[in-house]
């Protein structure tokens, strides 16, 4: 008697239950080939859904807030559409965030990969990054964050770095902007590496409008750092 008669005649001696046969078939059946349907801008349960009833397990991974993308919906799949697969392959969905009020974090002192390691973890956007001396801070570390750490934004918004360059190997001497017109006060403040700071007007009507009639540092002063300059602009109307 050949072996798969006596297995049968043996599974019909024995009270073997039909759940445990169903599984074995089961187990035993070769996976499917198919090809991935696309997924993307398909909702959440929807791309669920649609998967799971091809025999296929889902992985979600949830992404910060994407004003590109409506919150709640499949923005990335891996394998990508269309791809030939198997039954029973574990499909990864990246799903958008929705809004959400953030507090900003401390920056400063970290290094430029940790900034933006953190900045997208709390679904912020790195928008600039600028690099100065300083006289404080190393080469490579953020030396200053705009907005200052701890200020309530909405997902998504964007945020900017300064990094330090190192400490400053010569002086900035600060320039003459006084009657200079407001534009040309800007690019003279800029050019000699510093940034433009509080811009304030004030009514004086017998100067041509937006001459710079005073700025925050003195003629000549010299410092270590590119250091912002405020100016006093006229107006002729109040």
């Amino acid at each position: 008697m050949n072996s798969i008669l006596m297995i049968f005649m043996f599974m019909i001696g024995c009270e073997v239950p039909a759940g445990i046969l169903s599984y074995q078939y089961i187990n035993f059946s070769p996976s499917k080939e198919l090809y991935l349907p696309d997924c993307r801008m398909l909702e959440q349960e929807e791309a669920i859904s649609k998967l799971s009833a091809l025999d296929l397990d889902v992985n979600i991974v949830d992404l910060p807030y994407n004003s590109s993308y409506e919150p709640g919906t499949v923005t990335h799949m891996v394998p990508g559409p269309f791809t030939k697969i198997k039954t029973n392959r574990i499909i990864t969905l990246s799903i958008a965030g929705n809004k959400k009020s953030i507090q900003v974090p401390n920056l400063k002192e970290l290094s430029i990969r940790n900034a933006k390691i953190k900045i997208a973890e709390l679904g912020f956007v790195l928008d600039t990054v600028y690099y100065d001396y300083s006289s404080t801070i190393d080469e490579g570390l953020v030396s200053d964050q705009i907005p200052e750490d701890g200020a309530i934004l909405i997902s998504g918004s964007p945020i900017s770095i300064h990094v330090s360059r190192g400490h400053p190997t010569y002086y900035y001497t600060i320039p003459d902007l006084t009657n200079l017109p407001l534009k040309k006060a800007i690019e003279e403040i800029q050019s000699d590496g510093f940034r433009v700071g509080e811009i304030t007007y004030v009514y004086e009507p017998h100067l041509i409008p937006n001459t710079v009639i005073n700025q925050g540092f003195s003629v000549g002063l010299k410092v270590s750092v590119p250091v912002e300059i405020d100016l006093d602009v006229s107006k002729n109307k109040k």
